[in-house]
């Protein structure tokens, strides 16, 4: 079974986050693209719209963008050590 694929527009409407904030969130890594689709468009998946308003509860509770993109990083590496 495949995985549903949505473009930076429908991410936008999943998450209910502005373009800016999400554009942001790519830029800085917090979220990861799957690839491109047609037209070169970004796709995203479920875990991307889960993601984006984890960082947004987080970064309105006071977490920086920094903050937030270093405990992803090591919560990474804490699942590659384990694996």
């Amino acid at each position: 079974m495949r995985k549903q694929r949505f473009t930076f527009a429908e991410l936008m409407k999943l998450s209910g986050l502005k373009e800016t904030l999400l554009r942001r969130y790519v830029m800085l890594g917090l979220i990861e693209p799957l690839g491109k689709g047609k037209r070169r468009r970004l796709l995203f998946d479920h875990s991307a719209v889960r993601r984006a308003k984890l960082i947004y509860m987080l970064n309105k509770s006071g977490y920086t963008l920094e903050e937030i993109r270093r405990i992803f990083i090591d919560s990474r590496r804490r699942n590659l050590e384990s694996s």
